[in-house]
Protein backbone atom coordinates (compact mmCIF):
# COMPACT_ATOMS: atom_id res chain seq x y z
CA UNK A 1 0.00 0.00 0.00
CA UNK A 2 1.45 3.32 -1.09
CA UNK A 3 0.31 6.36 0.93
CA UNK A 4 0.69 9.71 -0.81
CA UNK A 5 -0.34 13.24 0.14
CA UNK A 6 -2.58 13.29 -2.93
CA UNK A 7 -4.32 10.15 -1.70
CA UNK A 8 -4.73 11.65 1.75
CA UNK A 9 -6.07 14.90 0.27
CA UNK A 10 -8.82 12.95 -1.57
CA UNK A 11 -9.76 11.12 1.63
CA UNK A 12 -13.06 12.32 3.09
CA UNK A 13 -13.52 14.92 0.39
CA UNK A 14 -10.31 16.78 1.20
CA UNK A 15 -10.74 16.63 4.97
CA UNK A 16 -8.13 13.87 5.16
CA UNK A 17 -5.30 16.29 4.38
CA UNK A 18 -6.65 18.77 6.92
CA UNK A 19 -6.64 16.04 9.59
CA UNK A 20 -3.20 14.83 8.46
CA UNK A 21 -1.81 18.37 8.71
CA UNK A 22 -3.29 18.72 12.19
CA UNK A 23 -1.91 15.40 13.42
CA UNK A 24 1.59 15.98 12.05
CA UNK A 25 1.71 19.40 13.68
CA UNK A 26 0.56 17.96 17.00
CA UNK A 27 3.12 15.13 16.90
CA UNK A 28 5.85 17.68 16.12
CA UNK A 29 4.93 19.80 19.14
CA UNK A 30 4.71 16.77 21.45
CA UNK A 31 8.16 15.60 20.29
CA UNK A 32 9.58 19.05 20.94
CA UNK A 33 8.09 19.13 24.44
CA UNK A 34 9.46 15.64 25.12
CA UNK A 35 12.91 16.74 23.96
CA UNK A 36 13.11 19.71 26.30
CA UNK A 37 11.52 17.78 29.17
CA UNK A 38 13.87 14.81 28.87
CA UNK A 39 16.98 16.77 29.74
CA UNK A 40 18.35 20.25 29.93
CA UNK A 41 19.35 21.16 26.39
CA UNK A 42 20.71 24.58 27.18
CA UNK A 43 23.95 24.99 29.11
CA UNK A 44 24.09 27.07 32.24
CA UNK A 45 26.09 29.66 30.31
CA UNK A 46 22.89 30.53 28.47
CA UNK A 47 24.70 30.56 25.12
CA UNK A 48 22.46 29.03 22.48
CA UNK A 49 25.42 28.08 20.26
CA UNK A 50 26.74 25.87 23.08
CA UNK A 51 23.48 23.89 22.91
CA UNK A 52 23.82 22.90 19.22
CA UNK A 53 25.62 19.56 19.85
CA UNK A 54 22.96 18.54 22.38
CA UNK A 55 20.19 19.62 20.02
CA UNK A 56 21.58 17.65 17.09
CA UNK A 57 22.01 14.50 19.15
CA UNK A 58 18.46 14.51 20.58
CA UNK A 59 16.29 12.06 18.64
CA UNK A 60 13.10 13.84 19.65
CA UNK A 61 14.22 16.93 17.77
CA UNK A 62 14.77 14.84 14.64
CA UNK A 63 11.23 13.51 15.07
CA UNK A 64 10.05 17.09 15.52
CA UNK A 65 11.82 18.15 12.32
CA UNK A 66 10.35 15.30 10.29
CA UNK A 67 6.79 15.97 11.44
CA UNK A 68 7.19 19.76 11.18
CA UNK A 69 8.17 19.38 7.51
CA UNK A 70 5.30 16.94 6.92
CA UNK A 71 2.94 19.42 8.57
CA UNK A 72 4.22 22.27 6.39
CA UNK A 73 3.86 20.32 3.15
CA UNK A 74 0.38 19.10 4.05
CA UNK A 75 -0.60 22.62 5.15
CA UNK A 76 0.27 23.86 1.65
CA UNK A 77 -2.23 21.35 0.27
CA UNK A 78 -4.83 22.39 2.84
CA UNK A 79 -4.67 26.08 1.92
CA UNK A 80 -4.84 25.18 -1.77
CA UNK A 81 -8.12 23.28 -1.20
CA UNK A 82 -9.89 25.20 1.58
CA UNK A 83 -10.64 28.82 2.40
CA UNK A 84 -8.01 30.02 4.84
CA UNK A 85 -10.74 31.58 6.98
CA UNK A 86 -12.12 28.08 7.58
CA UNK A 87 -8.98 25.92 7.52
CA UNK A 88 -6.82 27.93 9.91
CA UNK A 89 -9.29 28.07 12.83
CA UNK A 90 -10.20 24.40 12.41
CA UNK A 91 -6.57 23.17 12.33
CA UNK A 92 -5.46 25.43 15.17
CA UNK A 93 -8.43 24.53 17.37
CA UNK A 94 -8.13 20.81 16.74
CA UNK A 95 -4.39 21.05 17.41
CA UNK A 96 -5.05 22.81 20.70
CA UNK A 97 -7.59 20.18 21.72
CA UNK A 98 -5.32 17.26 20.82
CA UNK A 99 -2.30 18.82 22.52
CA UNK A 100 -4.20 19.40 25.75
CA UNK A 101 -5.50 15.82 25.80
CA UNK A 102 -2.10 14.37 24.87
CA UNK A 103 -0.30 16.51 27.45
CA UNK A 104 -2.48 15.14 30.23
CA UNK A 105 -1.52 11.56 29.36
CA UNK A 106 2.08 12.02 28.19
CA UNK A 107 3.34 14.76 30.48
CA UNK A 108 0.92 14.46 33.41
CA UNK A 109 -0.20 18.06 32.97
CA UNK A 110 -3.25 19.24 34.89
CA UNK A 111 -6.48 20.31 33.21
CA UNK A 112 -8.94 22.27 35.32
CA UNK A 113 -12.71 22.47 35.01
CA UNK A 114 -12.27 25.89 33.44
CA UNK A 115 -9.89 24.38 30.87
CA UNK A 116 -12.42 21.64 30.09
CA UNK A 117 -15.20 24.21 29.65
CA UNK A 118 -12.96 26.14 27.27
CA UNK A 119 -12.24 22.95 25.31
CA UNK A 120 -15.98 22.31 25.05
CA UNK A 121 -16.55 25.80 23.68
CA UNK A 122 -13.65 25.27 21.31
CA UNK A 123 -15.29 22.12 19.93
CA UNK A 124 -18.55 23.99 19.38
CA UNK A 125 -16.65 26.79 17.64
CA UNK A 126 -14.78 24.34 15.38
CA UNK A 127 -18.07 22.75 14.39
CA UNK A 128 -19.63 26.15 13.60
CA UNK A 129 -16.61 27.37 11.61
CA UNK A 130 -16.49 24.16 9.56
CA UNK A 131 -20.13 24.52 8.43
Amino acid sequence: MNITLEGISRLWGGWGILIFSTLTGVVAQLALKHAVSARSLFPSSGKILDAIPALISTWQLWVYGFFAVASLVSWLLVVSQFDLSMAFPVVQSLSYLLIVISSVFLFRETVTLTNMAGLGLLCVGVFLVSQ
